[in-house]
């Protein structure tokens, strides 16, 4: 019987184009460069309090950014640069607006870094008089008691336990503008202070992990808290890790048949997956465990056995059905180079990997990819070329552009960046399919695809749900 394959296709362009630059006009109204100036800061007195903001621990203001918008239909934005502060507790501003004949207004953001720019506060948004041409621009300040919050991170019998990563985020849930955020850098911590705007009833992301790598050990832990800490003064949030208990596995094999499979170095400092490999993400409290398939360019494909190691409980997680599993690689070379991330396990219609305390896992040749190909035309035609006007499609640019061993450069950051042809697998399945090709993936960045020849793309086909079942295939296609 025929399977019906249903898919979407995107067609993306990046065009670099050269022209003489042009007077901009804003529905021909003439507008003016003007200026909002005024002073950000701390009104803090308590003397605990100023002494943590101020030298010799210099936890408060190092830097300051400021952002205007104005509301439609005038539409005008402006930003300054990053700003050195003045003090740890008070700094000004002047930042550069248009203003026209009958005065433009505009929402004021400043933020601020602080504890060495490891978190980002940002003040309440406060809206300008109206900047009017000619005329003195206005003068809006700000001014904002804090709240100082040390977080503390326990055990379930309370005793201090140490965690080598910590992100905190935090918004005010009377609907109040304004946020703050912190990241910190890999270390040790058993407690982080974190500064709240005082008195303001706030809503608290807190994510945590422990753990070297998200290839072999890293656990995370995330909790939402609600907390307001009084003006002026200090408070506590202890925040309870749980134990991770018996950690369970998943095997399997992972292979795109008749094609040679990359192997490609993923960001580290972004802490990317290294194609080929199987991801497993969306586990409990957000945990994800990466399986690197090893291979030499050229010579041995990144394809063969895995396995995801060391995978929380979804049990840990009472919110957890289970991780969205699915494999990526990389294809092909120069102007064929494609990227394939399989269908998922957990997305759309398919079921989750849940996992139980100590269980193995065999998800067998799930991912050994049958392929098939679709091949087409995009054919691409612009206003005729005039003196002085080139057509813009004599801009594109591609990454195959930037492949000097066949690779291109960055592969591992940006995946196929500037022009590619894209398809998206959907949540529905054929006669005789097992899952469908929900969160499957594949763009392909040449000029063949996207000039005037037609060119093969990965299509998913068939991929084999156990051994015991090898008719069941993964249902829709993808390229």
């Amino acid at each position: 019987m025929r399977n019906h394959r249903f898919m979407t296709l995107l067609v993306s362009l990046l065009v670099f184009a050269v022209s003489d630059s042009t007077p901009r006009t804003f529905a021909q109204v003439e507008v003016f460069p003007n200026t909002i100036k005024g002073d950000v800061r701390f009104s803090n007195v308590n003397p605990s309090v100023l002494d943590r903001l101020n030298p010799p621990n210099m936890e408060g203001m190092s830097q300051l950014y400021v952002s205007a918008s104005s509301p439609p239909p005038a539409s005008r934005s402006a930003n300054s640069e990053l700003l050195p502060s003045s003090s740890q507790t008070e700094t000004s501003y002047e930042i550069t607006v248009d203003s026209d004949s009958s005065g433009l207004s505009y929402d004021v953001t400043p933020r601020v870094s602080m504890l060495d720019g490891r978190q980002t506060y940002y003040f309440q948004s406060s809206k300008s008089a109206s900047v009017v041409a000619f005329m003195a621009g206005p003068v809006l300040d700000f001014s904002e008691c804090l709240g100082v919050l040390t977080v503390r991170f326990v055990t379930a019998g309370g005793v201090p336990i140490t965690v080598d990563n910590l992100s905190l985020s935090a918004s005010y849930s009377d609907g109040s503008s304004g946020s703050t955020y912190f990241y910190s850098n890999p270390g040790s911590f058993t407690e982080q202070r974190f500064y709240l705007r005082g008195d303001s009833p706030a809503q608290i992301s807190i994510t945590v992990s422990r753990g070297a790598s998200t290839f072999s050990d890293r656990i995370q832990y995330q909790e939402i808290r609600n907390v307001t800490v009084a003006c002026d003064d200090s408070a506590t949030l202890d925040v309870v890790v749980p134990d991770a208990g018996l950690l369970g596995q998943a095997t399997g094999k992972v292979d795109l048949l008749r094609e040679f499979e990359l192997t490609v170095d993923g960001y580290d400092a972004g802490d990317y997956s290294d194609p080929t490999s199987v991801v497993a993400r969306y586990g409990p409290f957000g945990n994800v465990r990466y399986a690197r398939v090893p291979g030499v360019n050229f010579t041995v494909p990144s394809s063969g056995s895995f396995t995801l190691s060391n995978l929380v409980p979804s049990t840990l997680d009472a919110a957890s059905p289970g991780y969205v599993v699915s494999a990526e690689m990389y294809v092909r070379t120069n102007e064929a180079i494609a990227y394939f991330r399989t269908p998922g396990l957990g997305a759309g219609s398919n079921p989750p990997m849940a996992v139980l305390p100590g269980e193995s896992i065999d998800l067998g040749d799930v991912f050994v990819i049958d392929t098939g190909y679709l091949r087409g035309r995009v054919f691409l035609q612009g206003p005729a070329e005039s003196l002085g006007r080139v057509s813009l499609l004599r801009g594109l640019d591609f990454a195959s552009d930037n492949a000097i061993d066949g690779i291109p450069d960055a592969l591992g950051i940006y995946g196929i960046y500037y022009s590619s042809v894209q398809a998206n697998g959907v949540d529905r399945k054929p006669d005789g399919a097992t899952l469908t090709s929900s969160y499957g993936y594949g763009p392909r960045g040449s000029r063949e695809a996207l000039m005037h020849r037609p060119a093969p793309m990965k299509v998913n086909t068939r991929c084999p749900w156990a051994a015991s079942t090898a008719s069941a295939v993964f249902g829709s296609a993808m390229a």
